[in-house]
């Protein structure tokens, strides 16, 4: 579960085993099936690639999720293709993950910047928690749930006084290292920069 859910990618054979011996019909392994599901479930589509070497009807629930016919019977030339297959997943999936820093750092509130900043040096392993005492403000506790909803921080247990304990994500932990190198500073009547037509009507205040 662990693996599937923090590997860098997500690699599954999902060719057919076998034949039913009563109507004929292909099947394919249904543990594997299983654990492409868990993955489906946790993780982004450019994350999980399925290769197989039939053609047999594929499966509905899975037909969408990139997947790619190999022939194994020709091993030089199957490695090349996984190989460019990987690569390019991998390349996807960078792309895919620097849109997300882009918007989580863009969607930060200055209680979340200030809750992120407070955890920034805990060594990794040392989870964090803040007892509730009541106080929305009290360090900042207010902004946990939109964090964890913000996939920046998670769940990783409890504390013996039963108040959750928290750790970074690998999403939340990068952010965080842009946070303590520095956000972009801005004058309060600060015009943005030519040629950015986002920001065109925005002004910092």
């Amino acid at each position: 579960m662990d693996g599937i859910a923090h590997s860098q990618l997500v690699l599954a054979d999902v060719s057919t085993i076998g034949k039913d011996s009563v109507s004929g019909v292909p099947y394919r392994n249904g543990n594997v099936l299983y654990e492409v599901n868990i993955a489906l479930a946790c993780r982004h589509p450019s994350e999980v690639l399925l290769v197989r070497d039939d053609e047999d009807k594929f499966l509905f629930d899975v037909s969408s999720i990139p997947h790619m016919k190999i022939d194994f019977t020709n091993a030089a030339v199957a490695m090349n293709d996984l190989k460019e297959a990987l690569q390019a997943r991998f390349r996807e999936r960078q792309l895919v993950y620097d849109a997300r820093v882009e918007l989580a750092v863009a969607s930060l509130t200055n209680d979340e910047v200030t809750m992120l900043k407070s955890v920034a040096d805990h060594p990794p392993k040392i989870f964090w928690g803040r007892p509730d005492t009541g106080s929305v403000d009290f360090f900042g506790l207010a902004s946990i749930p939109r964090l964890l909803d913000k996939q920046l921080i998670r769940v990783v247990g409890q504390f013996e006084e039963g108040h959750p304990a928290y750790d970074t994500t690998p999403l939340g932990r990068v952010v965080v290292q842009i946070i303590k190198a520095g956000l972009k500073q801005y004058k309060a009547d600060q015009k943005p920069e030519p040629g950015n037509d986002s920001d065109a009507d925005k002004k910092p205040v």
